[in-house]
């Protein structure tokens, strides 16, 4: 079941990036989302908390390899 769980929140970020890239961040409504995995947004707020927590979790990684790369 955690598996599960876990391909869907990779999912979820697969498709926020790219519509974030279509149509904007500002344009993407969690209801956009919701409709391309299928879903209700209700049980897409069961994996992330907003639409930012979303961003926040599609920017960390990228924000970890940039920190580690300015590091001296």
């Amino acid at each position: 079941m955690k598996r599960d769980a876990e391909q869907t929140r990779q999912r979820i970020l697969d498709i926020s990036g790219r519509l974030f890239a279509e149509q904007g961040y500002a344009g993407t409504t969690i209801a956009d989302i919701a409709r391309e995995l299928g879903t209700t947004t209700a049980a897409l707020y069961y994996h992330f908390k907003s639409k930012v927590d979303i961003l926040d979790s599609l920017l960390a990684t990228p924000l970890a390899a940039y920190t580690k790369l300015s590091l001296p």
